[in-house]
């Protein structure tokens, strides 16, 4: 696992909110709860949310409810990408 970027974005008493960048394999919520144990502490993640996995973007991605309207519309081919991508 290596993590390249790790920023924190806003923290209270109770909870951080950090945004990482990692490579595949990193087990982000055993990140969690050993950087908790390492304050003294417990820590677990409430929220997880990948926007980048190899060449794949969040921006390209598509919401479960626009895929149900392309399907019911016949027209899910267009959320479809080829094998090789």
């Amino acid at each position: 696992m290596t993590v390249f970027e790790l920023t924190l974005i806003a923290s209270n008493t109770a909870m951080a909110k950090f945004e990482m960048i990692c490579s595949k394999g990193t087990y982000v919520r055993a990140l969690a709860r050993d950087l908790g144990l390492a304050l003294g502490t417990h820590a677990h993640i409430t929220r997880l949310r990948r926007v980048l996995a190899g060449p794949f973007t969040e921006a390209g991605a598509f919401s479960l409810d626009s895929l149900q309207g392309l399907s019911h519309s016949g027209r899910i081919r267009e959320a479809l990408l080829p094998l090789e991508t």
